[in-house]
């Protein structure tokens, strides 16, 4: 056999394709069955883009919202716009306690069909006074009139303690949260140790006793 040029055959490359049968790869433009133009789909399927509707003539799905030149309806199923809806506030499409929306932002529709913007006694909490509320240690609270969130479980949420419970700082060994729910040094015999005459105590060789002096004299018992 020769490899003269002259006895090479000539090749064609054929090119490949995601999907063979449909001569596409994916994402390629291609035709369903209806002439619709499509695109070719992972599943090598000539899948249309077009958006399908209940009613395609209003372009739009039964249950959707729609309006007359006048009136807000709903779509029916008869694909017609419905205006035939008993509203509190037929103006607005809407019943009292709705939301809207009004030029300045968000609001609620009012007794009056009026679409107010919604407003908080604390914006800043986006809550009301009396609202449950969740403070800043993950407390379960109520929002105060100072648009502060307190806590329902005890008095001083920071320090998740009640007022008259025993607390210790680094300076204050032996303390009690005040009304401030601050920690407040209690009045002990002994200031330096946090201990009054007659605490209980321990001897360095484990034994039992009680402080009888605040210099660290101890009278041990066994």
């Amino acid at each position: 056999m020769s490899c003269d040029t002259e006895n090479i055959d000539d090749t064609t490359l054929m090119p490949v394709f995601d999907c063979p049968d449909l001569e596409a790869n994916y994402g390629d433009d291609c035709i369903i069955a209806t002439g619709v133009v499509g695109i070719v789909n992972q599943a090598c399927e000539c899948e249309s883009t077009v958006v399908e509707y209940d009613c395609p003539d209003l372009q739009a799905n039964i249950g959707d919202d729609c309006s007359t030149a006048t009136t807000p309806g709903v779509v029916d199923e008869s694909c017609e716009c419905d205006t035939d809806i008993t509203y509190d506030c037929p103006e607005l499409g809407g019943n009292i306690g709705d939301a809207c929306q009004n030029p300045a932002g968000p609001g609620t529709i009012y007794d009056d069909c009026d679409c107010e913007s919604t407003t908080y006694d604390c914006p800043n909490l986006g809550a009301n006074v009396g609202d449950h509320c969740v403070t800043a240690t993950g407390w379960e609270g109520t929002v105060t009139e100072d648009c502060e969130c307190i806590s329902d479980l005890v008095d001083c949420p920071d320090a998740g303690l009640n007022i008259g419970d025993p607390c210790q700082t680094i300076l204050i060994p032996n303390g009690t949260i005040n009304a401030d729910c601050e920690c407040e040094a209690v009045a002990v015999d002994c200031p330096d140790l946090g201990l009054n005459i007659g605490d209980a105590c321990q001897n360095p060789a484990g034994g039992g006793g009680i402080y009888d002096a605040c210099g660290g004299e101890s009278k041990y018992y066994e």
